[in-house]
């Protein structure tokens, strides 16, 4: 997909429903994504940043995803845009309460990388595994 500056068009919202209800519906669970050598070193550099603070400062739940993040394996998709999303708000009360700009450079970076913004921007691969028959 080729990126297209906003001109302050209003959407198709008919070509938009259409795409939405033909395209085939995947279970989200199915769908893993990884991220390219950019996106991880931000990962790695955000995680660093954060890991072993108080709980006081960044949520230990959220320092445990981002390792998981950070660790290089595919994760599911779902998981790892909730993780990402609440990282932005996690690391803008982080900065607030330390005054640390470490984790805000690197999420920045992170940001910067997943949307294509850098001349060296890598795409994201996603994965669809295989449907698996569910016991009863």
């Amino acid at each position: 997909m080729r990126y297209v500056p906003d001109r302050g068009e209003k959407p198709n919202n008919a070509f938009a429903e259409r795409t939405l209800t033909e395209g085939k519906k995947i279970d989200g669970d199915r769908v893993q994504i990884m991220f390219g050598p950019e996106v991880m070193k931000g990962l790695k550099r955000l995680h660093k940043a954060v890991r072993g603070t108080d709980h006081e400062n960044f949520d230990d739940d959220l320092q445990h995803m981002l390792g998981r993040l950070a660790s290089g394996n595919p994760v599911e998709i779902t998981s790892a845009l909730n993780t990402l999303m609440h990282t932005a708000v996690e690391v803008e009360e982080y900065t607030r309460k330390t005054g640390d700009r470490t984790a805000k450079e690197a999420l920045l970076h992170i940001n910067a990388h997943i949307l294509g913004q850098t001349a060296d921007a890598k795409p994201i691969t996603a994965l669809l595994l295989p449907s698996q028959g569910r016991s009863r």
